[in-house]
């Protein structure tokens, strides 16, 4: 089987308020989000975990910190079934500036001494040369918020993009390098849970061909509601119509690439 690095980012579910909109989810207090949440992370873990437990598979999750704190059982299953913890941020939120990661990374301290989290993803893929210094500064070895083609190097992490495949330039590695209309001129993003979800079990070609083309495993990514299957009423889906590819269930999408490709954490493969 070829390898892939699937990877998971445990979040909040939030499907908008009667307007429609999701902007203010961030504002809610821990108790409000969690009330709003109804287990929808707790189902979606426990199936993730079941599925890969079936096919004895081993993944990374990229995790919200504060949700130890709502879910204080399910993190520590996670870890027990020897799956890899790594950082998404401490409530997800956008982190625009380097001083406003560095208070967020101080947040997630606690976090990432309990799980022993050496990667790190920001919320949305979104991450500055200046803001890759201060995730080193708090110790983490590798960063996974670029969109890209293969690993490289940078300020003394190891870079792993979430898996592009250019339209005619062989390499693509940027910082900043987020999902945009000028990354869409130069590639298909296929690593993304947005087009992962809309184009489900045939981006086996899109993987396909990126062995072919850099003979490295894909890297990927899920969010933990798109497994089982999200609600968005139809107000949000007019409001955010780049949303629809999200409303697909991925549950088959998650046994499809178990029972198709040897799965990797982010860790081992890059030598950590």
């Amino acid at each position: 089987m070829k390898p892939l690095i699937l990877t998971i980012d445990l979040e909040w579910y939030y499907n908008g308020n009667e307007q429609g909109k999701t902007t203010d989810f961030s504002a809610k207090s821990l108790s409000s989000r969690c009330q709003y949440d109804q287990h929808q992370i707790e189902k979606s873990t426990l199936t993730i975990l079941k599925i890969l437990k079936k096919y004895r598979q081993k993944i990374t999750f990229f995790v919200v910190a504060e949700l130890d704190q709502v879910y204080p059982k399910i993190i520590p299953q996670i870890l027990y079934q020897g799956h890899e913890i790594a950082l998404h941020s401490y409530r997800h939120d956008e982190a625009r500036t380097a001083n406003a990661l560095e208070k967020d990374l101080t947040a997630s301290q606690p976090f990432q001494k309990k799980y022993g989290c050496i990667g790190f993803r920001s919320p949305r893929i979104k991450m500055s040369k200046k803001q890759l210094k201060v995730i080193k500064k708090f110790g983490y070895q590798y960063d996974s918020s670029v969109y890209g083609t293969t690993i490289f190097d940078f300020a003394g992490l190891k870079i792993l993009p979430v898996s592009v495949l250019p339209f005619t330039k062989k390499q693509l590695q940027k910082i900043p390098s987020n999902l945009d209309f000028a990354l869409l001129k130069k590639c298909i993003p296929f690593g993304s849970g947005m087009l992962t979800g809309l184009l489900q079990k045939n981006s086996r070609w899109l993987i396909g061909q990126y062995w072919r083309g850099y003979h490295q495993p894909a890297c990927l990514f899920l969010h933990s509601w798109q497994i089982n299957k999200p609600y968005y009423p139809a107000k949000f889906l007019l409001k955010s119509p780049f949303m629809i590819p999200y409303s697909f269930e991925c549950r088959d999408l998650l046994e499809f690439f178990c029972r198709y490709y040897r799965l990797l954490r982010a860790r081992d493969y890059l030598g950590k």
